[in-house]
């Protein structure tokens, strides 16, 4: 991990938490190993920060020297719910791990994740209300918080500066008037391993995806509609007028095509998420050429993304579940390894009242990353954009939008009405 900044503030999450949790691991006369779940690309930063856990965890408790393991295993976000349910309940799961939040309720109702209690008032200190949200679930009239929020996640545009200008990147209008935009885009269904319902989520301005009319978070299939009157003119007009601009493949294609040297192959911008700042940037070809902007506008209209929030969670199962819910706080809201996720390109969650108690070094170089033009512009996206919600009809979604990009992709004909029918199809299918 590269040592940009103070380690002045390391210590205060561990104290923070150590005054709230209900007992915390002193000399018994035995050793306590943990387990961390997270993606390869951080092995080194979870590694290191891990370490520093320990050592800063022995510098309180002297009696604990060489008593404290960690072990990393590589385990992605997306997955990690799923595994957990498969692996915990055998003692082979991670005592905290990784995972986005519209898996949460996944990990709630199979019950493995043990929830944060009196723990969760902590949070208030660092995250912003939507993060919170995308951490809780209520179930019976009951609300419990299960997870720590580390990181943001949205969608926005990365272009080559070298081709295009800020001006051209402002909207799918202005992109087309460029004469030489092309955009990686996954808005069709067919793309092999395909997230084209996540990305086309952002044409779906006025949709309710399971909120009721009052703007509550629903299970109800009736509460997905998705054929209201700007979803209709949105998909209709970027249909008709910008599928010559745009080639629809995997975000994971966006390095080979920004490099590429094969016209028909290469692009010149792509819709993805923030993380991929971080990795194209580092390549030779692409350094110091890339620009970073907020979803180009569509006819004037806003786009509203997806936003998605990276957690950690604690394993019911784990055998140390006071130090594993202290890690987990440290990791999501240690003030240095949120910086050096910012410098990653990953946007923390961090509520103005955070900044302004972190008067420092090392708060003052956060205040710098956030306004950065990568920041900039995951924070309009992020405040435009929609919580994905913790539904169990939620996890229908994918399958039926993939299916609903495909079929408006190869339609003979397309208008309004045509659009409405397949968007009214798609809703059946969620009721169905």
């Amino acid at each position: 991990m590269k040592k940009k900044y103070l380690k002045s503030g390391s210590l205060v999450s561990i104290l923070l938490l150590s005054s709230l949790v209900s007992c915390r691991p002193y000399n018994v006369g035995g050793s306590f190993e943990l387990t961390v779940w997270e993606s390869r690309e951080n092995r080194e930063l979870i590694t290191s920060l891990c370490d520093e856990f320990i050592s800063q965890y022995e510098e309180r408790y002297p009696n604990l020297k060489d008593q404290i393991k960690i072990n990393f295993v590589e385990q992605e976000e997306g997955s990690a719910i799923a595994n957990m349910v498969t692996n915990a309940p055998s003692g082979n799961g991670g005592d905290v791990f990784a995972f986005v939040n519209n898996t949460l309720l996944n990990g709630v109702d199979n019950a493995i994740l043990d929830p944060l209690g009196k723990n969760s008032d902590l949070l208030d200190l660092y995250d912003t209300k939507e993060s919170l949200e995308a951490s809780r679930i209520t179930k019976d009239g009951i609300t419990e918080t299960y997870s720590y929020p580390y990181a943001q996640e949205t969608n926005i545009l990365i272009y080559n500066k070298e081709e295009l200008s800020p001006t051209d990147v402002v909207s799918f209008e202005s992109l087309k008037a460029s004469n030489k935009a092309k955009v990686l885009f996954d808005v069709d269904g067919r793309v092999q391993n395909t997230n084209s319902g996540y990305y086309f989520k952002s044409f779906l301005t006025d949709a309710r995806i399971f909120k009721n009319l009052s703007g509550q978070i629903t299970n109800n299939p009736e509460d997905f509609v998705i054929s209201n009157p700007k979803c209709i003119s949105n998909v209709t007009y970027f249909l008709n007028n910008f599928k010559n601009i745009i080639t629809c493949a995997s975000a994971n294609d966006a390095l080979n095509r920004l490099t590429s040297d094969i016209p028909e192959f290469k692009v010149n911008a792509v819709v993805t998420t923030p993380y991929n700042y971080n990795v194209l940037s580092k390549n030779q070809l692409l350094k110091g050429k890339l620009g970073v902007a907020p979803l180009p506008t569509l006819n004037g209209v806003t786009l509203q993304p997806f936003n998605g929030y990276k957690c950690y969670g604690v394993s019911k199962y784990s055998t140390n579940p006071s130090l594993s819910h202290e890690l987990a706080f440290y990791l999501a809201t240690n003030i240095d390894c949120l910086t050096e996720r910012a410098y990653l390109g990953v946007n923390p969650v961090l509520n103005a009242k955070y900044y302004e108690q972190h008067i420092s070094e090392t708060a003052e170089l956060l205040l710098e990353i956030q306004d950065n033009e990568c920041t900039k512009a995951v924070n309009n996206s992020i405040k435009d954009g929609l919580i994905m919600p913790n539904v169990n009809n939620f996890a229908k979604y994918w399958a039926i939008m993939n299916e609903l990009t495909s079929n408006l992709y190869t339609l003979p004909t397309v208008n309004e009405t045509s659009v409405r029918d397949a968007l009214m199809a798609a809703e059946a299918k969620m009721r169905g």
